[in-house]
């Protein structure tokens, strides 16, 4: 099972086992579930934007540079 569907498996069975001590558990956990993504989201952002600077860079350089020939090495380009 992935990760995320193991978590969304907790926050159920702590949402029915607050439910059944705290009848307010439920109002209070909503707000925790509705956050609890947000830093996974932001980190998984984060690193997609980082992995598509380093592709970008390695394009840059990879790109090739301007050569100048002089009129003696433009004879021996066919």
């Amino acid at each position: 099972m992935g990760l995320p569907i193991v978590i969304l498996i907790l926050a159920v069975v702590g949402l029915i086992l607050g439910s059944a001590f705290v009848l307010g558990a439920p109002i209070l956990a909503v707000p925790f579930l509705l956050l609890l993504p947000g830093p996974f989201v932001m980190l998984g952002a984060a690193r997609n934007q980082a992995r598509q600077r380093r592709i970008k860079n390695f394009r840059r350089a990879a790109k090739a540079k301007k050569t100048d020939f002089r009129p003696a090495d433009r004879e021996t380009i066919v």
